[in-house]
């Protein structure tokens, strides 16, 4: 990857794909670099009173969807109360744990649906440590191959088909995603670097 950050001739695209690649490669089961892909339990918020467990529940038959369930419980003398329980429609069972709203406190990442083209989407629970809250970003799902640039604080949606599309988010202070405008449409050549560079800007000129 430092080959690839040097050249700078490399596109966007390119460095998407080598990612996707990285992430795809580990093996079932694995948790390492914050990804669950089995049942877990774990603690969360920084308390150890609080637990939150990803389920299977229906595995996938053809290409019949997985279900499972996301629990958030509080456990204190030795009583248990259900703060949170949704069931998700998933692809395959794979959770990360990545930051999307800059609050320095990796989120909760369900994996949606996948293309042929693996164009994946997601479910996202924003983690709140401060009030102890697992919030649901609507809409969320409708991005794709989301991932989140933390120095500008925008999400990228990237769209890959015939062409490629990007679109730019951001998450607000009322957890709600916010379209950020300056989309548009790549060729899969080196020329989608400088129409990147020019929407951050963009978008970074009116912060």
């Amino acid at each position: 990857m430092r080959t690839i950050i040097m050249r700078r001739q490399v596109s966007i695209l390119t460095i998407i794909l080598v990612l996707n690649f990285l992430a795809c490669s580990r093996s079932v089961g694995q948790s390492k670099n914050n990804r669950i892909d089995k049942d877990t339990t774990f603690n969360i918020f920084g308390d150890k009173a609080y637990f939150l467990s990803f389920k299977i529940i229906q595995e996938k038959k053809d290409d019949d969807p997985h279900f499972g369930t996301l629990t958030l419980t509080h456990k204190i003398n030795g009583k248990t109360d259900v703060l949170l329980k949704d069931t998700v429609e998933f692809f395959m069972p794979l959770l990360q744990l990545k930051d999307f709203n800059n609050d320095q406190t990796n989120d909760i990442l369900i994996l949606n649906t996948s293309s042929t083209r693996s164009v994946w989407t997601h479910h996202l629970y924003l983690v709140d440590n401060k009030n102890h809250k697992l919030i649901p970003v609507k809409n969320f799902e409708e991005l794709y191959n989301p991932e989140f640039d933390s120095k500008n604080n925008i999400i990228i949606s990237t769209a890959i088909y015939s062409k490629i599309f990007y679109s730019f988010y951001r998450i607000g202070t009322d957890n709600k995603l916010i379209n950020l405008g300056h989309g548009f449409e790549g060729d899969m050549t080196e020329a989608d670097d400088a129409k990147y560079k020019n929407a951050i800007k963009s978008i970074t000129e009116k912060d």
